[in-house]
């Protein structure tokens, strides 16, 4: 129901519940994704560090995998509740006025996942970081499927 007001008052002054709650999602999207972080570690750049410097540094970077570790359980839940939105709810997600934007956001996932991008997304362990990159392009694709056949029919 909140989908199909959402359809149909697009425009409105004020934009429906469900259209703020997809924008949010969307953005919440693209924000964890850029939040992925590049270990300085791994780059022997510690070696040269004073010891005081040095443990400096180890405690940041243990504060900034935990914060990496919470991006990327975050990244894989946004994505997972647009792949099982999209399962039931089809209509607002190709409308003109958001199907750009979606189509944008995941195109630039994939980019990050599988696309020239991909070797800025250094992980060692991805257990370690809740780094799911075969699942979040599993959901990237159940959610092109999902909207594919619906895009298809708008557009003839």
């Amino acid at each position: 129901h909140l989908a199909n007001y959402a359809s149909e008052n697009l425009e409105a002054m004020n934009p429906p519940l469900f259209l703020r709650f997809l924008n949010l999602l969307m953005n919440d999207a693209i924000f964890l994704l850029d939040e992925a972080i590049q270990l300085e570690h791994d780059r022997g750049e510690w070696e040269s560090l004073a010891p005081d410097a040095r443990r400096e540094k180890e405690s940041s970077l243990q504060m900034f995998g935990q914060l990496g570790r919470f991006h990327n359980i975050m990244s894989n839940e946004t994505i997972g509740t647009l792949a099982f939105l999209t399962s039931e709810i089809k209509g607002i997600f190709v409308h003109p006025f958001l199907a750009e934007r979606i189509i944008s956001m995941l195109n630039y996932f994939l980019q990050h996942l599988v696309g020239p991008k991909m070797g800025a997304l250094k992980v060692k362990d991805f257990s370690e970081f809740d780094f799911k990159p075969q699942q979040l392009v599993s959901d990237i694709c159940t959610i092109y499927l999902n909207l594919g056949y619906v895009r298809k029919i708008c557009l003839s």
